[in-house]
């Protein structure tokens, strides 16, 4: 769906009077027998557009319709960006899953063997003994 207000030049908050100046103004510049052979095409092509966004801004009623369904798309559009974004980013949490299921349970789920959890500083990455005193209160 073309966007009219950008077609014509205008603001969406413009009035009829600023919408009929501009569709006048831009009739003059691409009307057909305005320009030569080899621009004739082009210029048809943009008048027809022109003139399909002037009858739908110029009349409340369809303005209306259009302003509903050309922001409805606009925002589904934005939506469904947003909704590819989250995926894409939930897609490269479980990208390691087999690493991160052997880091948090010592287990490799492929082999069916122990793992050790230790880093290569011999650190537990996992320790959750500091962690549980912090929080319930137990003192060493």
């Amino acid at each position: 769906m073309d966007n009219y207000y950008q077609i014509l030049g205008v603001d969406k908050k413009a009035d009829f009077a600023e919408i009929k100046r501009a569709y006048r103004k831009l009739v003059l510049k691409y009307h057909p027998d305005r320009n030569s052979a080899e621009e004739k095409v082009a210029a048809e092509e943009k008048f027809k557009k022109i003139a399909q966004a002037y009858e739908v801004l110029s009349d409340e009623k369809k303005r209306e319709e259009y302003d509903r369904q050309f922001f409805r798309q606009k925002n589904a559009k934005q939506n469904q960006k947003t909704t590819q974004q989250k995926s894409s980013r939930a897609n490269t949490d479980f990208a390691n899953y087999n690493k991160r299921f052997r880091d948090f349970f010592g287990f490799d789920p492929e082999t069916k063997k122990k793992v050790s959890k230790e880093d290569k500083q011999g650190k537990n990455k996992f320790e959750t003994d500091n962690l549980f005193n912090r929080f319930f209160g137990a003192k060493k």
